[in-house]
């Protein structure tokens, strides 16, 4: 999923989708719950970068699928929660955005790590 990201801020929208889509497969085939999450907020970062809503939409609910199955208080999840908030708030939706983007900090906060820039 590294590779991924690091193809989506390269601008390398294909291989960055084909990299995700492999780490995803791999994380569902081994329940690998917290890689997976963390694949889904690739995916969504990636079509955040693409201004493609539908498939930032369908990763944020991918996403969500997996919150109450894993610990609430791990970078994979402050980082998804980061960007939900995005979701949210390209979307019009402040006020949830500020709560997801609030519960992001706090876990970072808790993690003792600094809440990383907002991607794309």
């Amino acid at each position: 999923r590294w590779l991924g990201r690091a193809q989506t801020r390269l601008a390398r929208f294909d291989d960055a989708n084909a990299a995700l889509r492999r780490a995803l497969t791999y994380a569902q085939q081994s329940q690998l719950l917290l890689e997976q999450l963390d694949t889904y907020t690739a995916l969504g970062e990636l079509a955040l970068a693409q201004a493609d809503q539908g498939a930032a939409r369908a990763a944020y609910s991918g996403g969500s699928a997996l919150l109450a199955r894993v610990d609430r208080a791990t970078l994979e999840v402050g980082l998804f929660l980061r960007f939900a908030a995005l979701v949210e708030e390209r979307t019009g939706a402040q006020a949830d955005s500020a709560a997801l983007r609030a519960e992001s900090q706090l876990i970072f906060s808790t993690l003792g790590i600094a809440m990383p820039p907002d991607a794309p």
